[in-house]
C-alpha cells in the first residue's frame, strides 16, 4: 500500500472505570493531525464499568465514526479486546488503553508505519 492511499483503521479502546481519563483520550483523538482522508472508526469496549464511562463515550462528540459495546461484567482485557475486534471493520486495528492521552501525531505515525513498512503488526509506547 502506498502512503497516498486511503486507509481503513479501527481504533479499539478498552476501558474499565476510567471515565475521567477516557474523556481526555477522546479529546486527544479529536485533536489528531491527520493529513489524509482515511476511514477511521473509534470502538469503545466498556469492560463492565460502573463509573459512567460507557455513557460518557456515547455522549462524547467525536469527529470519527464510533461504535461501542458494554460488557455486562468485567471479563478482562482479552475478552474485551476480542469483542472490539469482532465488530471492527478496519483493515488495520490500533489498540489504545482508555487511561492515556495520544500525542497529536500518534495516529499519523501509525499510518506512516503501516504504509511504509512491510509487517502484519506494529507496537510501541505512547
Amino acid at each position: 500500500m502506498h502512503a497516498g492511499n486511503s486507509l481503513s483503521i479501527s481504533i479499539i479502546i478498552i476501558g474499565y472505570n476510567t471515565k475521567k481519563t477516557l474523556i481526555k483520550l477522546l479529546s486527544s483523538i479529536n485533536n489528531q493531525a491527520l493529513s489524509k482522508n482515511h476511514s477511521i472508526e473509534i470502538i469503545y469496549v466498556d469492560d463492565g464499568s460502573v463509573d459512567g464511562s460507557f455513557e460518557a463515550f456515547q455522549k462524547f462528540n467525536l469527529k470519527f465514526h464510533k461504535k461501542n459495546i458494554k460488557l455486562v461484567k468485567n471479563l478482562g482485557r482479552v475478552a474485551a479486546t476480542q469483542a472490539g475486534v469482532d465488530i471492527a471493520v478496519g483493515t488495520w486495528c490500533c489498540f489504545v488503553r482508555s487511561n492515556i492521552i495520544l500525542d497529536k501525531n500518534a495516529i499519523g505515525e501509525f499510518i506512516y508505519s503501516i504504509t511504509t513498512q512491510k509487517a502484519v503488526a506494529f507496537m510501541g509506547s505512547i
